[in-house]
């Protein structure tokens, strides 16, 4: 399905968003440092995140921006856009989502097809954490006046928490991160939430720039795929989706009476 393309300008925008920031190159945060006390909590929050301590780089987030941890996209951030994107990155990582690895897939010169699109994202995210995806996904989704950076962020997040709520409907991922069965329908929450987060893909896409690119290629080709080729996703759009995926799952092929 997919040729070789070359990896450098995805690789080039995610090494901008998620490294970047703390490499020396002047400081990004300068703009939003009201005193030297703030701006050395982002630098440590920053730090944090690179080693990996996701949950730690979330709390000094949440603090720096004002957030509640029982809700963090409930309230105004009293932070700028960047630190936003800052935590949203934090989210991703502790709910499981391994960019570099993503990258390195999307970037193989063969053709994976459906199966292996999919599996990019759910092979990392069998035990990932739904709801901290969300939170990223609401965090970026309420910025306005995004950087393509922070479109290309958003895409990729509702691409992953897509992958997490079908995971939770399906009652969770083989090994592959392939689903063992499926159900004969899917709930209005489910298929509300997919729709919702199709439209966040597109616009993501669209505001990053840089479409044809291999990861935003693999995307864009899951969103098609799962929303039956329109911009909505309904219980026979998923169910054949899946079973496209893993022909072998339990409920598979779905039975033509159910969905014409």
């Amino acid at each position: 399905m997919l040729a070789s393309k070359s990896i450098l300008p995805i690789f080039l925008f995610l090494s901008f968003l998620f490294y970047s920031m703390s490499m020396g190159c002047g400081n990004i945060f300068e703009d939003m440092a009201d005193d030297s006390t703030k701006e050395a909590q982002l630098e440590e929050a920053q730090m944090v995140l690179d080693k990996g301590d996701y949950t730690t780089a979330v709390n000094m987030l949440l603090s720096l921006c004002g957030l509640s941890a029982a809700d963090p996209t409930s309230g105004t951030p009293t932070c700028d856009n960047a630190t936003i994107s800052l935590l949203a990155s934090a989210y991703m990582g502790r709910a499981g989502l391994d960019l570099i690895k993503i990258i390195d897939t999307a970037a193989q010169d063969t053709t994976i097809g459906q199966q292996g699109i999919f599996t990019e994202f759910s092979s990392l995210l069998i035990n990932g954490n739904e709801q901290d995806m969300e939170n990223a996904v609401k965090l970026l989704k309420n910025i306005q006046g995004k950087t393509p950076e922070q479109n290309l962020q958003m895409a990729v997040a509702a691409t992953a928490d897509t992958v997490l709520i079908v995971r939770d409907a399906v009652g969770g991922f083989n090994s592959s991160g392939l689903p063992n069965s499926v159900p004969s329908s899917f709930n209005t929450t489910t298929t509300n939430t997919v729709t919702d987060n199709i439209s966040l893909i597109s616009t993501g896409i669209s505001g990053s720039g840089i479409a044809n690119a291999d990861l935003t290629s693999d995307i864009s080709t899951l969103q098609t795929n799962i929303a039956g080729g329109d911009t909505s996703a309904n219980s026979c759009d998923l169910r054949k989706y899946l079973c496209s995926v893993n022909p072998t799952a339990t409920g598979c092929p779905v039975p033509i009476t159910d969905c014409p």
